[in-house]
């Protein structure tokens, strides 16, 4: 091979080659050989025999980093449990002494929680029944007010006098009607007596007058 410049004389006649060629094949033809083949390429993966070995390595590391750190952990876990331990018995004695110092609190609560209820359900049985002697008011209030109103109107009829004062007007009209027929009465009952005398022949023993009946003014 025969250097020429740096570059080897097959080199440059490759080159040359590559420029001067041209496609023949045109691209509509080159996309649907593309398709046609395209399915049938299958790219393999080659395993690396020592990738198993890798994992056994990074495994081993963390395993190392767990175990390097798991004292530290560990003691800290237990401090924080230990911590925890005591926490936890100190509420519940606390807790107890609560218990223990309310528990006649409690007692009382409770049994005044249940009179609460049974007064609370005494309430409510009353408000049915306050709200039932309402309704029955109200229809009362009602029948009273109807009353009243009659009794009213008739108090207003039996003040107005009116109709007294016309029938006294009208008695003491009859009456004196009644006494100037009882004087007519009297003066005919007279003219006959006098005719009756004086067909008999007793006309000259006759009074000319006869007095009034007694009463007739």
């Amino acid at each position: 091979t025969v250097r020429r410049g740096g570059i080897t004389v097959d080199e440059d006649r490759h080159k040359q080659a590559v420029t001067t060629i041209e496609p023949s094949i045109e691209p509509e033809e080159w996309r649907l050989e593309l398709e046609r083949v395209l399915p049938q390429l299958k790219v393999t993966v080659v395993s690396d025999g020592k990738e198993w070995r890798t994992h056994i390595a990074q495994a081993k590391q963390q395993q190392d980093a767990v175990l390097s750190r798991l004292p530290q952990s560990t003691a800290t876990l237990e401090k924080i449990e230990k911590e925890v331990s005591e926490t936890l018995d100190m509420v519940s004695k606390i807790e107890k002494k609560l218990n223990s110092q309310c528990e006649q609190d409690i007692a009382e609560y409770a049994a005044k929680q249940e009179d609460f209820t049974a007064k609370q359900e005494d309430y409510n049985k009353n408000s049915e029944g306050i709200n039932k002697l309402q309704n029955e008011l109200a229809t009362v209030t009602e029948e009273l007010q109807g009353i009243k109103g009659r009794m009213d109107e008739r108090g207003s009829a039996m003040t107005d006098t009116s109709p007294v004062v016309k029938i006294k007007t009208a008695l003491s009209k009859i009456k004196q009607e009644a006494r100037s027929m009882e004087v007519r009465i009297g003066v005919v009952s007279h003219t006959l007596v006098l005719k009756r005398l004086s067909s008999n022949g007793l006309g000259g023993h006759v009074p000319t007058s006869i007095p009034l009946k007694a009463g007739v003014d």
